[in-house]
């Protein structure tokens, strides 16, 4: 069974490849996989000055959370999963985990920019839409889901 713990910089290689393997499992085109390569590279600082939680499976990272904190809210900043892994109910466990991170900052919501393959996810979990942002890709028009999770409300 598969367990949270928070993360370590020695995690910021496996958390840049369990990214990367979630994105590509959606079937986008790889020239936008390789514009997001950046993005989908989570750093040793980022893993520091952040909130990160690491989903272990044994020996291998599965899975990883990330959030930032703002005054009043927290922002999900990376949730990625292993294809492999998705649907098992274990990317709730990461969830949890941020959830409860946020709260002990006494924040009362969080702030999802949602893929628009997660949003299901995100909603099923109690998270509302509340707008879109504009996030072209290489002259594509896109727009993704900003989702509110009441962290009040949340299990």
């Amino acid at each position: 069974m598969p367990f949270v713990r928070p993360a370590i910089v020695e995690d910021a290689a496996a958390f840049s490849l369990v990214a990367q393997a979630a994105k590509a499992h959606w079937g986008y085109p790889q020239q936008w996989l390789h514009v997001w390569r950046p993005q989908l590279t989570i750093s040793a600082e980022q893993i520091v000055s952040g909130c990160y939680h690491a989903l272990q499976l044994g020996d291998e990272v599965i899975g990883l959370i990330g959030l930032t904190f703002e005054a009043d809210h927290a922002n999900l900043v990376d949730c990625w999963l292993l294809p492999t892994y998705m649907g098992k109910g274990w990317g709730r466990m990461l969830i949890d985990a941020a959830i409860a991170s946020a709260r002990v900052k006494g924040l009362e919501r969080m702030l999802i920019e949602s893929d628009p393959y997660a949003r299901g996810f995100y909603e099923h979990i109690g998270a509302v839409l509340i707008g879109w942002v504009d996030r072209p890709v290489l002259g594509d028009d896109r727009k993704l889901p900003l989702l509110c999770l009441n962290l009040k409300e949340s299990n």
